[in-house]
């Protein structure tokens, strides 16, 4: 897997990126699509290798989602085109994505990061984030607002209480994150597990994408150093923005 750093990540935001998403199944299509012209992001659609390889000479693309099985060529083939015909796409990052994880782990390849069907929206949001610099964690404050009115009852004692265990458990995983725990995933299992139903309680799917993410990259073979970074990125940015939540929710 090629190791690309995300060269638009101080020039771009949502509404300046563009992607190219290359899929030909009609209702993955559909989904992919609403899904990111809804975050904000500038969108076409290829349904092959061949077009997406024509769109991507014709127009640069700030990154590029590739499905694996595509009808003409496959998709591996499609980016490796791509990177070779079009010097600017050299560091251009492309996502790949497909049911078939091993299809995913291949080394030295032309994707920059990887993506397994069927995927969470907020799984693929985070990748988009972490390398088109969308605003991480952005509606948190108001969800968690919104959600400890619902679970507390308005009852202040109980809400105070809330926050209080939502704060340390925040900080047990920053603590994990310095120590570097997370890099195993025999623990960050353990962690996602741990976490998992306050999280959803709490409706902070963000951070559990993050965790999904970063337990994804750690079941390859051989996990790629600067993708392993990227994805512990992720998961600080998500527990640091909900602590900031958590704090004004405090004050």
């Amino acid at each position: 897997m090629t190791a690309t750093v995300p060269i638009f990540s101080n020039a771009l935001n949502q509404q300046q990126a563009s992607i190219l998403l290359v899929e030909d199944n009609r209702v993955s299509r559909l989904v992919a699509e609403r899904l990111i012209k809804r975050w904000g992001y500038g969108l076409a659609c290829a349904v092959n290798g061949q077009e997406a390889v024509s769109m991507a000479s014709a127009k640069a693309y700030n990154l590029i989602l590739m499905n694996l099985g595509l009808p003409d060529m496959s998709g591996r083939e499609a980016a490796l085109m791509i990177r070779r015909l079009i010097p600017d796409y050299n560091h251009t990052p492309i996502i790949a994505f497909s049911a078939n994880l091993q299809a995913l782990r291949e080394k030295n390849g032309p994707f920059t990061d990887s993506l397994q069907v069927p995927y969470m929206p907020e799984q693929l949001k985070n990748l988009l984030q972490q390398y088109l610099s969308g605003a991480v964690g952005e509606d948190t404050p108001h969800k968690l607002q919104a959600r400890l009115d619902v679970i507390s009852g308005k009852d202040p004692v109980f809400r105070q209480q809330l926050t209080a265990l939502y704060a340390k458990s925040c900080q047990e995983l920053l603590h994990d994150l310095q120590l570097g725990r997370l890099d195993n995933a025999v623990y960050l299992e353990q962690v996602r597990h741990k976490h998992r139903s306050s999280l959803r309680l709490l409706e902070l799917y963000s951070l559990e994408a993050a965790l999904d993410n970063l337990q994804d990259i750690l079941s390859a073979v051989s996990a790629d150093p600067n993708v392993l970074s990227l994805r512990k990125q992720a998961v600080a940015q998500q527990v640091i923005a909900i602590m900031d939540g958590l704090t004004l929710e405090a004050a």
